[in-house]
């Protein structure tokens, strides 16, 4: 499966049938684009080539995917700004909920939404509107690695037909 892992990294508990998992990420395509410098790599994990050691490859793209991000903000490569915004707009009818459930995720350092303050766990529009215009930042990087998940799967799938 290529959706985003679950707790204890199960492919079989994903937190979203659109979203993919950003452990997917090829650093190498993110250098073809121009979102990476060769540099963004030198301090890659030596990891195992007989598993994969989730504890180490999720924190290590996260940090690239922040780079990518932070690179994309600074001065967007045209292909891939324009690409992005084709993107939110084919996917606006899930992304903005996933991107806020995993940024709020993320704010409440992994704990399951049920453990969120009530206004937020039960998607109140009000509360979750506050949140959101206090984070846009948070929720544009999380937009930005569906995108780079979305457009590294596109490009397998042509490659493949």
């Amino acid at each position: 499966p290529l959706n985003p892992a679950g707790p204890g990294w199960s492919p079989y508990a994903a937190t979203s049938t659109f979203a993919g998992n950003t452990a997917l990420v090829s650093p190498e395509l993110l250098l073809q684009d121009g979102l990476l410098e060769p540099s963004d790599l030198a301090d890659m994990p030596q990891l195992s080539p007989f598993k994969v050691e989730f504890e180490r490859v999720v924190p290590f793209k996260g940090t690239l995917l922040q780079r990518a991000f932070q690179r994309f903000s600074r001065k967007p490569p045209a292909k891939v700004e324009s690409a992005f915004a084709t993107f939110k707009e084919e996917c606006v009818w899930w992304l903005s909920d996933y991107s806020a459930f995993a940024a709020l995720k993320r704010a409440h350092h992994g704990a399951s939404w049920h453990d969120w303050p009530e206004d937020l766990s039960l998607h109140r529009p009000g509360p979750l509107a506050t949140w959101a215009g206090r984070h846009p930042r948070v929720l544009l990087v999380e937009d930005f690695c569906r995108f780079l998940c979305f457009s590294q799967w596109r490009g397998l799938r042509a490659h493949a037909r």
